[in-house]
C-alpha cells in the first residue's frame, strides 16, 4: 500500500462494528484524495491485466481525464511508483507526440545521458535532469538531483530557499540553486514495451479534442464532471 505524503490530518479512528458511521471530523487534502484514487485504479488496472493475462483478448490500456492538473502529476506519480515508468504517458508539453506514441503502439524512443546515465525520451540537445544546490554540512553531498528529495513526486516544483530532508537522511537543509545537468545524450535507441502489462495516458483537458483511441479499454474520470454534454465529449 502507498503511504501517503504531505501534511494531512490523521485519519479518524475505526469505527467499532454494529455502530452507525460517523463523518470524519478532518478535511481531505489533494494528497489524500489522489492517494484514494490511485489505489482504486491500480487495482481495477491490475485485476484486468491479471484477466488478460489469463485468456482475455484485449490488453489494458486506460486513460485518466481531469481538468485539474494537480490531482493528476499525484495520481500521476503513484502510479508510475508502482508500474514505472514506461507504463504512463503525459498528454501535454512539448513532447506529447513521443507520450502519445508509447501509449499506443508501446514504442519508446530513448537517449542516456553520458554524464549522469538517465535515460530519457525528450529531444533536447543536453540532459535536463534537475539538480538542487544545497547548504554545506560536512560529509554530505551539496548536488543532489530531485528525486533524492524525500515527498518527491511528479510534477513537484522546487524553490530558492526552500527546506528539503533526502531520502539517505540527514540535516533538513537549504536549495541554494537549481540546475541541470547539462551532460550530452548518446546515441538514439528505441524499445519495445510488454504488450501485456498496463500502459496509462494522463489526459488534460486542453488535449481532450480530436484522439482517436478506439483500443482504450478504461476510462477514469479523477473529478466530477457536471456537465453531461462535456462529459460525453471527454469519453468519445
Amino acid at each position: 500500500a502507498f503511504q501517503a505524503s504531505g501534511t494531512a490530518s490523521a485519519a479518524p479512528a475505526r469505527t467499532p462494528a454494529g455502530t452507525a458511521f460517523a463523518a470524519p471530523a478532518w478535511t481531505p487534502t489533494v494528497v489524500d484524495d489522489a492517494h484514494t484514487k490511485a489505489r482504486h485504479v491500480l487495482d481495477r488496472l491490475e485485476s484486468a491485466v491479471a484477466a488478460f493475462r489469463s485468456g482475455g483478448s484485449r490488453p489494458v490500456r486506460a486513460i485518466l481525464f481531469a481538468e485539474d492538473r494537480k490531482i493528476l502529476d499525484w495520481v500521476g506519480h503513484y502510479l508510475i511508483m508502482r508500474l514505472g515508468q514506461d507504463a504512463v504517458a503525459q498528454h501535454w508539453g512539448t513532447h506529447r507526440a513521443d507520450e502519445l506514441r508509447k501509449f499506443r503502439s508501446g514504442l519508446v524512443a530513448y537517449r542516456t545521458c553520458l554524464s549522469c546515465g538517465a535515460a530519457s525520451e525528450d529531444k533536447c540537445k543536453t540532459c535536463g535532469r534537475r539538480v538542487l544546490v544545497l547548504t554545506a554540512v560536512e560529509d554530505l553531498p551539496t548536488r543532489v538531483f530531485e528525486e533524492n528529495v524525500r515527498d518527491h513526486r511528479l510534477g513537484r516544483v522546487y524553490s530558492v530557499g526552500e527546506t528539503v530532508s533526502l531520502v539517505a537522511g540527514g540535516p533538513p537543509r537549504i536549495i541554494r540553486a537549481i540546475a541541470r545537468c547539462g551532460g550530452t545524450y548518446g546515441a538514439e535507441r528505441t524499445r519495445q514495451l510488454d504488450r501485456g502489462a498496463a500502459r496509462v495516458l494522463l489526459l488534460h483537458h486542453d488535449g481532450r479534442h480530436g484522439l482517436d483511441l478506439p483500443f482504450v479499454t478504461h476510462i477514469f474520470l479523477l473529478r466530477t464532471i457536471w456537465e453531461s454534454g462535456y462529459e460525453k465529449q471527454v469519453v468519445s
